[in-house]
């Protein structure tokens, strides 16, 4: 957080404590979601990225977005979600980068917040919440959050691990309350 000021504002309602740094200040938070508001489909931002010695393929894995002279051209990407992320770890495809433009319900006021990340899970939940902005006429609420838990890999070892949701109120009814 950049902000001290936000970060004061922020900590009765979301924080444990604030630490603050040369750079801006760090809200310490024991909350695994958060209530916001998203604008519309332009608060989500699906790319795939793969940043070489050659450039950069930008795709939303099926055509490419950049550069604008061939926009539109398929990407060559594996068809399937496994298959980009199988390519992905080999190195021989991009990897998603992911923005989520919110504001806080409880702090409105503040202002915007992005969170950027590279979450092949937070895919799925990006392209639910984009279809219901699309058919909705006004910006939703929903669960911005950290899921936790465990699972096991293709070698076969568990892994604790945590990752980025965003959910739809009705989808955490279906699942479990934040």
């Amino acid at each position: 957080m950049q902000s001290r000021e936000t970060a004061a504002v922020l900590a009765p309602l979301l924080g444990e404590g604030v630490q603050i740094q040369p750079c801006g200040a760090e809200l310490i938070t024991h909350r695994d979601h958060f209530l916001v508001t998203l604008d519309g489909p332009q608060s989500l931002d699906f790319r795939m990225i793969a940043r070489g010695h050659q450039g950069a393929h930008v795709c939303d894995g099926v055509r490419l977005l950049e550069p604008a002279t061939v926009a539109g051209v398929a990407c060559g990407c594996p068809p399937t979600w496994r298959q980009r992320r199988a390519a992905s770890r080999a190195g021989q495809g991009p990897k998603p980068e992911i923005t989520v433009r919110f504001r806080l319900a409880e702090a409105l006021e503040i202002g915007y917040f992005d969170l950027v990340s590279s979450s092949w899970t937070l895919i799925k939940d990006i392209e639910v919440v984009a279809a219901a902005l699309r058919a909705s006429g006004s910006p939703p609420m929903a669960w911005l959050g950290v899921d936790r838990g465990v699972f096991t890999t293709a070698e076969g070892v568990e892994v604790t691990g945590r990752w980025p949701t965003l959910r739809l109120p009705k989808q955490v009814r279906d699942h479990r309350s934040p």
